[in-house]
């Protein structure tokens, strides 16, 4: 089952946990919109890597006035096959770094 992560404390937690026992961590950073490509990604990553974390950020930044930043997909929902963690950033805790 996949458990979902959205603050950074939480998964660098979860990070140097997984570190000291000396195992793997594969990470494919997505924005939501799930393609064949991501698809590839985590399998490669489930293959090669002890834990696979996704992560789901969409950039505010990158969206233009006229563009519908709400309304990107971001597929949080979905259940992840092989995935330990997904990693849903949280909007206001970035923008505090």
């Amino acid at each position: 089952m996949t458990k979902v992560v959205t603050t950074i404390k939480e998964m660098q937690n979860i990070v140097k946990s997984y570190h000291r026992q000396g195992q793997t961590i594969g990470f494919v950073p997505t924005m939501g919109a799930l393609h064949e490509g991501h698809l590839k990604m985590m399998r490669m990553s489930v293959e090669d890597n002890d834990v696979t974390v996704i992560s789901v950020f969409v950039n505010p930044l990158q969206f233009g006035p006229n563009e519908d930043f709400d309304a990107y997909p971001r597929q949080i929902d979905q259940e992840w096959r092989d995935v330990r963690y997904l990693y849903n950033y949280n909007d206001e805790e970035l923008s505090d770094l």
